[in-house]
């Protein structure tokens, strides 16, 4: 277990939950007319504004990077460097295993993530 994880909790989690940044390898580049790493940076600043806390746990779903190039983890990893919180992070369909998992680990701060289930109803 990581050393940010103090199991069993007895009190308020605090959690924040990030998701979807669909982050490029190129900043310049745009989705929707967004600049997604330049987006999300601003994102990343604004919560560090106003929270004034620290999280116990940071929930990053799915989507990180956009265009299936790894370069886009490393700017996810750095971004939120700055929360100064633990993270844990679901895949989202736009996401690449296994490099997300082995670019992820890298990071301190990004907990490391050992199993994967998939859970399908069957219209999707």
């Amino acid at each position: 277990m990581h050393e940010y994880i103090k199991l069993p909790v007895t009190g308020v989690i605090k959690l924040l939950q990030i998701t979807d940044p669909h982050l490029f390898s190129n900043p310049e580049e745009t989705l929707l007319n967004v600049k997604t790493v330049k987006s999300f940076s601003a994102v990343i600043e604004q919560i560090n504004k106003q929270a004034k806390q620290y999280f116990d746990l940071v929930l990053a779903t799915g989507d990180l990077i956009q265009d299936n190039n790894i370069a886009g983890y490393h700017y996810f990893a750095q971004i939120t460097n700055s929360l100064n919180s633990p993270i844990v992070w679901l895949e989202g369909n736009h996401d690449v295993q296994p490099s997300m998992s082995e670019i992820l680990a890298q990071y301190k701060h990004i907990l490391p993530i050992n199993k994967f289930y998939s859970v399908s109803n069957g219209s999707f």
